[in-house]
């Protein structure tokens, strides 16, 4: 038995890996034809190798002649994709036929109650998912790579531009395709599944998920590839002009350039000319003009109406010294994840749940899963989160801010409705209507699903 470099026994599966690979190495010609469907007739010389293959199952007699196993097809398909120069597939909708088949191959088990049938039909529309998502990203990652690199694998100005436009048409079908996965679309298989969980997890969790993150690269993407194509275009026009002149120097060898300094002097005719005499234009150098215009300008000027100021007694805030209020942004672009995660649990989880509790529980696991922002600035992202949300997707959650009323701004929202002797009306907390969040100290953020 062959031992390794370490000196212990090698595995038998070892050893059949390597034969099988000195198999597909001496096969090569004849599995780049069937790959491609084109393998010729059979030989004495080629017999016993495509005997060989045919034995470990890598080409296939069938009716229609041989054919490469359906498994190395895929491989091989793969490679190219990853391959930088290879092209980039965008045909992502053609999937969607799929989804179909596998959703309602799900529905009709979900009503005949043939619960095994039904998991393992999930199991694929899973998978089917997966691939969608890797190879939506697969194409965005390769128009990003040939950006970065600025299409390095050719040389030429001119290959370089028709290498921009073609990953520009290329940005702008995956653009296409990826906007055939609506929304609608994929939540009538929700419906039709009778708002199954399962189901809405992976068709509008993580699917949608994912076509929205390859959107947004590929909005970022965008701006780059045409500016950079403007770039080449231009250096190419610099190059043509350059070479124009130097051809015409060749050609022309007294030819000397103009002195195009001195054809800044306007000619004669024009230094000679009357100047303009304007009668309708005020001189401004001119005392005789000043009371006039003086006049024009208050004349044009407008009385403002004189408004009584309704005082307003002072109240106590609760402050010593009011706070000195300043616009922050809120960080949300670094818990953009958490707040997708929080949604996502909000979807599984059947009871309400607190923004709050899964901040605190968040922070109880340890520093790598807590929430990277402070606890007021999370309650209000949720609260942004929810409010910007497509109306889709809005109609799944139940949102419910909980807090009290500013007072002061209460007593200046009354004296606004009406006058000291007439009060206006009632105030959103006292007529039981829902507060807007900047009337009121935000405390917590209650979600609760609607399936």
């Amino acid at each position: 038995m062959k031992n390794s470099e370490n000196g212990a026994p090698e595995r038998h599966e070892n050893r059949v890996i390597r034969s099988i690979l000195a198999d597909l190495n001496s096969g090569a010609e004849l599995i780049v034809a069937a790959y491609n469907g084109e393998l010729p007739a059979i030989t004495q010389e080629n017999a016993a190798l495509l005997q060989t293959l045919q034995n470990r199952n890598i080409i296939m007699d069938t009716v229609n002649g041989y054919w490469l196993n359906p498994h190395l097809s895929r491989l091989i398909n793969y490679i190219l994709k990853i391959d930088t120069r290879s092209y980039i597939d965008t045909d992502i909708a053609a999937r969607l036929q799929n989804i179909a088949i596998l959703c309602n191959s799900y529905i009709d088990h979900l009503n005949s109650h043939n619960t095994e049938q039904a998991d393992r039909v999930l199991i694929d529309l899973t998978q089917l998912v997966h691939e969608i998502g890797f190879d939506a990203q697969i194409a965005v990652d390769g128009l990003s790579r040939k950006l970065l690199t600025e299409f390095g694998f050719v040389h030429s100005l001119r290959d370089k531009i028709a290498e921009n436009e073609a990953a520009i048409q290329k940005a702008s079908d995956l653009v296409d395709n990826l906007t055939a996965y609506t929304y609608q679309e994929l939540h009538q298989y929700v419906k039709n599944a009778g708002n199954d969980v399962r189901l809405y997890k992976i068709l509008i969790s993580e699917l949608l998920t994912s076509i929205t993150r390859c959107q947004n690269e590929l909005n970022a993407i965008m701006g780059p590839l045409r500016h950079m194509l403007s770039k080449f275009r231009q250096q190419v026009r610099k190059t043509s002009l350059i070479k124009a002149y130097c051809d015409h120097c060749t050609k022309n060898k007294t030819y000397r350039p103009e002195d195009y300094a001195s054809l800044t002097v306007p000619p004669e005719i024009f230094t000679r000319a009357a100047p303009l005499e304007l009668a309708g234009a005020p001189d401004l150098r001119d005392d005789v003009n000043l009371d006039l215009l003086a006049e024009i300008v208050r004349s044009i000027k407008t009385k403002l109406p004189k408004l009584d100021e309704v005082p307003l007694q002072e109240e106590d805030t609760g402050f010593v010294n009011p706070p000195e209020t300043a616009e922050e942004k809120l960080p949300c672009s670094g818990i953009e994840d958490d707040l997708i995660n929080f949604f996502v649990y909000v979807a599984e989880t059947p009871d309400p749940v607190s923004s709050r509790e899964y901040y605190d529980r968040m922070a109880r696991k340890g520093e790598d899963a807590a929430i990277k922002c402070a606890p007021d600035h999370w309650l209000f992202a949720v609260s942004s989160y929810y409010d910007n949300m497509d109306g889709g997707h809005q109609e799944f959650y139940r949102c419910d801010p909980r807090g009290h009323l500013i007072p002061s701004y209460t007593e200046k929202l009354r004296r606004l409705q009406g006058t000291p002797d007439a009060p206006g009306e009632m105030l959103p907390e006292e007529a039981g209507a829902e507060c807007r969040y900047g009337d009121m100290i935000l405390e917590d953020v209650i979600l609760e699903r609607r399936l």
